[in-house]
């Protein structure tokens, strides 16, 4: 069953009280980050799979990976990268949506869209609800509910 409490003391408290006492373990998560932005970092290398596997494209994920660009956070839940300082031009944007979401867009360098992406992470496995990737402005892969 799940518990809604009000703080962590709390259920340990109704833990302890269904149990009769006793020992209660105890597993917690960490992050550097907001809980978003640590799934945006750890879903990075499964979007640039999704898109090679599903799309076979590369998605231009160059300067977020290996950095020269300028690196952006917006709102505690999402990155913008640019490609320059100035902050002239969008490279790409990438965004936690809570319940395991991901949503990635890449611009090319003409400010055309190259590809976007919306990622459900899940416990077994991951799914692309939806998937476009753009060549010469148009849509050359569409891509729905694709388990990878």
């Amino acid at each position: 069953s799940r518990w809604v409490v009000e703080s962590a003391e709390a259920l340990v408290d109704a833990v302890l009280a269904q149990r009769g006492g006793g020992r209660v373990h105890v597993g917690v998560l960490k992050f550097k980050h907001s809980r978003e932005l640590s799934e945006v970092y750890t879903s990075l290398h499964t979007l640039q799979y999704a898109f090679e596997r599903l799309a076979g494209h590369t998605a231009p994920m160059d300067l977020l990976l290996h950095g020269g660009g300028h690196i952006e956070d917006h709102g505690g839940g999402g990155l913008k990268v640019f490609r320059d300082a100035e902050r002239n031009s969008v490279a790409m944007e990438v965004r936690g949506e809570g319940e395991g979401r991901v949503m990635f867009r890449a611009w090319n360098d003409d400010g055309g869209l190259n590809c976007e992406c919306k990622l459900m992470r899940g416990p077994r496995s991951d799914v692309v609800e939806w998937m476009r990737v753009y060549y010469n402005h148009q849509v050359v892969y569409d891509g729905h509910n694709k388990p990878i």
